[in-house]
């Protein structure tokens, strides 16, 4: 049976190449004691979005960054066309309104990106094709990639949500033939 040994991760912690001394050690496990957050309710909404790069993997419908109104007139246009009767209804035209918007979203985030991949001055195309296309090749690999698996994700999930929803509308209209007859 194996046991395991605490080790000593003081002698361990380093900075760079440096190993922190006992008394630097000691300031910053004070110092992180009195760093407790933001305490205002200001601060909190603020340090919430701390994290937030492209918001394609956010729980919010409509992010601060985005203009309520054009949601709001979306989401008018897109209740609109579906229609929903009924609280299922309404719970699946939501999820389509919910991931439609990420669609969106993720297509300006995508262009956003494209763009500044291929910023004629960050390309520098007089200098060297080989360097320009590299710079490329790395943007599809980093940043596009991902982007590329959060789009494909949103667009399932819209697909899906869509799927159910026209579902729930056919066996409502069928409920209502039966009712007829």
């Amino acid at each position: 049976m194996k046991t395991s040994k605490k080790r000593n991760t003081n002698d361990k912690k380093k900075t760079g190449n440096k190993k922190l001394s006992e008394k630097q050690l000691k300031a910053n496990r004070a110092n992180a004691q009195r760093s407790t957050g933001p305490k205002t309710r200001k601060g909190k909404k603020r340090s919430g979005q701390n994290a937030l790069k492209h918001g394609l993997l956010s729980q919010r419908v409509c992010l601060e960054t985005e203009n309520k109104s054009e949601f709001q007139e979306f989401e008018t246009y897109m209740l609109d066309d579906l229609q929903p009767e009924g609280a299922v209804e309404e719970l699946l035209a939501d999820k389509v309104i919910s991931n439609g918007w990420k669609s969106l979203r993720a297509q300006g985030v995508e262009k956003m990106f494209l763009d500044e991949a291929l910023d004629p001055e960050e390309l520098d195309l007089d200098d060297d094709e080989e360097s320009s296309a590299t710079k490329l090749l790395e943007f599809i690999n980093g940043s596009s990639g991902n982007l590329s698996r959060y789009m494909t994700a949103i667009d399932n999930s819209l697909s899906r949500s869509l799927k159910e929803f026209r579902e729930a509308q056919k066996d409502r209209l069928k409920g209502k033939e039966g009712k007829k007859k």
